[in-house]
């Protein structure tokens, strides 16, 4: 074993945050060596769906895929080894990066130095790719970022004891109390689901896309030594793209009828000040995973049909949107200040959304050469 190793083509992925932390993670493996993500892009469609939580109106934004994680990543050449639990997290470490295998951990930020937002504050489940070690300094190189939901990815080092501490931390307080990620099946037989902070402790997000959702490894090590996008064409991937929307028609029209029903609950919300302080929090969770999902069509079409576009336009328009709402949201929710009449300016577009998402969809039917 070396005393230190680097695999230094690994850049950070910042261009947009996908579903959940794992991605910006892996999409760097993707990247590298003028690789791509966009399969794994395209492989999805977003739909929205309602539930009622604690009798609070809840949004999601749901993943529908083509293809699982395990057969996205074959079709790209590149082997993964999945390790449950890491009885030695130091010393698998070294030896896959010695292997020249980049390492993606799930860890606890409850336990992370580098994380002011995090650290002996509040338990959070979190990944991160490892691609580099120093024996003698007894440090790991990551790709990390500075808070949640934030696109400040850079690399970083961290101690082997912070290495150690985080990831013993999530298989403590998230893995071995939670064996199930949190779908509606499962509600009734996890004790956490009914928690404040079970949202964002539980290790297993719903829309992982792994082939066995109950079995996500906590260590997974990556071969790109045979990785390519031959498969993946431009054309193939714009195919793939179009042939999933027209594949989950019927759920994106369902999903735009809950998504009016929403919007009109928030209008009622936003009208009551003291409403709007209890579930502020919640509402800004909601449009954040919205806005991301925005961002991520805006992506898929640019690199598809170009910037200049009528879908790359409409996803544009439709981000922006999304964006002003969320902005007044959540400036509120840490001033706690409450203007009636910034609030009442948000009705012109949650009035407009639901027909904004109608033609952006229409535009793809266009695509699709339907009438």
């Amino acid at each position: 074993m070396k005393q230190s190793n680097i695999i230094d083509h690994i850049q950070p992925f910042n261009d947009l945050f996908y579903r959940v932390c794992f991605y910006n993670s892996l999409f760097p493996l993707l990247n590298s060596n003028e690789g791509s993500c966009l399969s794994f892009l395209v492989n999805d469609v977003s739909v929205y769906h309602g539930e009622i939580v604690n009798d609070l109106p809840k949004l999601e934004v749901q993943y529908r895929s083509n293809f699982s994680l395990e057969q996205l990543l074959e079709l790209h050449g590149i082997d993964h080894y999945k390790k449950q639990i890491s009885n030695d997290i130091e010393c698998d470490v070294m030896e896959d990066i010695d292997r020249g295998r980049p390492v993606i951990v799930w860890v606890d930020c409850f336990y992370e130095k580098i994380r002011n937002d995090t650290y002996m504050k509040k338990h959070l489940s979190h990944t991160w790719l490892i691609h580099g070690y120093n024996k003698d300094e007894r440090m790991v190189h990551i790709i990390e970022h500075k808070y949640s939901d934030s696109l400040t990815y850079e690399k970083r080092v961290v101690g082997f004891s912070d290495l150690n501490n985080c990831y013993d931390g999530y298989i403590i307080h998230n893995k071995q109390t939670c064996g199930f990620p949190r779908f509606y099946e499962c509600q009734s037989e996890c004790g956490f689901y009914h928690s404040q902070d079970y949202h964002t402790r539980c290790g297993f997000p719903k829309y992982h896309n792994f082939a066995n959702k109950s079995e996500i490894a906590s260590y997974i090590s990556f071969d790109l030594q045979n990785k390519h996008n031959r498969y993946f064409t431009q054309e193939r991937c714009k195919d793939i793209y179009l042939t999933q929307i027209a594949l989950n028609l019927e759920f994106i029209w369902d999903g735009l009828a809950v998504l009016r029903q929403y919007l009109g609950w928030l209008k009622e919300i936003f009208m009551n000040e003291e409403k709007l302080r209890i579930h502020c929090e919640e509402i800004v969770t909601d449009l954040n995973n919205i806005v991301n999902s925005k961002h991520a069509d805006k992506y898929k079409n640019e690199h598809l049909f170009g910037k200049e576009s009528a879908l790359y336009a409409k996803a544009n328009d439709l981000a922006r949107a999304y964006s002003t709402v969320r902005s007044v949201v959540t400036k509120f929710m840490y001033s706690q200040i409450y203007d009636r009449q910034k609030m009442e300016s948000l009705f012109s577009y949650l009035d407009d959304l639901p027909g904004m998402e109608n033609d952006y969809y229409s535009e793809t039917r266009l695509q699709l050469g339907f009438v």
